[in-house]
């Protein structure tokens, strides 16, 4: 979609008119359309983030959506197309790209999935595309719909991936490390992570049991300070400062 269909442009309006927030039902229930159709209208709610920032909260178990502007440019979204689908499928060699499992071994199903979630500003660029099983697909929707979407935006517009680690522990406390490397966008985070403790922070490791029985890492914050000026250059500097006073042993 290369514009807002008269439909988006009926939820833009609504959402305006209700600075406070609506819930999916009361978006559904102001437009007058049939509750058979709440599915397809998400559908076309989570398209809004395409050409808009949308704000969502929990208050009281119930995701409440907001308008907060429009998009300078849009952001590519949108459904996945087949054959970019058909293209991160045939990368993964019938694995999921998550717990391994296989299609030939282990009888998974794959599905192609967003990495950063479409709400978090996650792109259909195959760098933020995967295949992975459906039952690690369903365990990380549950697990990413808990969190506040508009606080991981403000997250992951951080440049310096040393912040974008520190403000998720920090909003988090605990953080499983599947989300620390989907939030840090390298394949080096655990040690961005580690570097932290050069401006002082502290954390631990702990592990978890997910349903499916897999056993992940949770990163537990301790301690933490306030970012300084340069928080990347910082680290870098006291490395460089490190490796010198090592040197001259």
């Amino acid at each position: 979609m290369s514009k807002p269909t008269e439909i988006h442009r009926r939820m833009v309006a609504l959402l305006q008119a209700h600075p406070e927030g609506l819930t999916s039902g009361e978006i559904r229930a102001k437009l007058g359309i049939e509750a058979s159709e709440q599915a397809q209208l998400d559908r076309r709610r989570r398209d809004l983030y395409v050409w808009y920032e949308i704000g969502k909260e929990n208050r009281d178990g119930e995701w409440r959506y907001r308008f907060i502007s429009e998009r300078a440019t849009p952001r590519h979204a949108g459904p996945v197309p087949a054959p970019l689908r058909a293209q991160i499928k045939l990368a993964a060699h019938g694995r999921c790209q998550i717990c391994g499992k296989t299609v030939e071994k282990h009888g998974a199903v794959l599905v192609v999935d967003h990495k950063v979630p479409q709400d978090w500003g996650g792109t259909n660029e195959p760098s933020n595309l995967w295949a992975i099983c459906e039952e690690c697909n369903s365990e990380k929707k549950h697990y990413f719909s808990a969190q506040d979407a508009e606080f991981m935006r403000a997250v992951m517009s951080h440049k310096s991936v040393h912040v974008r680690i520190g403000e998720a522990l920090k909003k988090m406390g605990s953080v499983p490390a599947s989300l620390l490397s989907l939030v840090a966008g390298q394949s080096d985070w655990m040690k961005r992570a580690r570097e932290l403790r050069y401006l002082g922070w502290n954390f631990e490791t702990v592990n978890r049991r997910l349903p499916s029985g897999r056993v992940e890492a949770t990163y537990k914050l301790l301690q933490f300070q306030e970012w300084p000026e340069d928080p990347t250059g910082d680290i870098r500097r006291y490395e460089v400062e490190r490796a010198s006073r090592n040197t001259r042993r």
